[in-house]
């Protein structure tokens, strides 16, 4: 198992916005997007958006795949492969991480998406703690597949997502798609 750099964990940590931020840990509030490139020369370019993108018609078809999901309470809910065409009409940048938390409609007026753009060659594996209020809480992740996107729904609104352990690892398709 492979760690990103620790200079990437350190430069994520730089692009956090919370005072309370823990080094190699990720914050990214509902509406916000961040960005994460790799020079050819191993610098970092870390780009925090307050703003994200628009959702493409593959991530709303997707939210909707998640919202029908039922999960029972106390299990994990199973990794999904979600197949379009849409996907590949919009390709993910190589050698780039692209994290988006979104406040969505599906199941309520306030779910929530986090959506992760893997750029490079291997899986993406990290933890999440979502803080709602001023609760906070671990929750279940799926490893984001090499050059994929990797998508994660709650059924409720949550303020803010920290993220940490972030490593890249190998995969193969046999693998699956382990989610924990």
């Amino acid at each position: 198992m492979r760690t990103i750099s620790p200079f990437l964990l350190a430069a994520l940590a730089v692009a956090a916005p919370s005072a309370a931020q823990t080094p190699g840990e990720v914050a990214i509030g509902s509406g916000e997007e961040v960005l994460v490139r790799a020079g050819d020369d191993g610098a970092l370019t870390i780009e925090r958006r307050t703003r994200a993108a628009p959702m493409t018609d593959f991530d709303r078809r997707t939210l909707r795949k998640l919202a029908a999901v039922e999960v029972p309470p106390g299990t994990v809910a199973p990794g999904l492969p979600m197949q379009d065409k849409a996907a590949r009409d919009t390709p993910i940048a190589a050698g780039k991480l692209r994290i988006t938390l979104r406040d969505v409609a599906a199941r309520t007026p306030h779910d929530t998406l986090l959506v992760i753009e893997n750029g490079y060659g291997e899986g993406l594996r990290y933890r999440a703690v979502m803080r709602r209020g001023e609760r906070t809480e671990p929750t279940d992740v799926c490893l984001v597949l090499p050059g994929k996107r990797g998508y994660e729904y709650w059924p409720y609104p949550i303020g803010r997502l920290d993220l940490s352990a972030l490593r890249l690892v190998p995969w193969k398709p046999e693998d699956g798609l382990p989610c924990a």
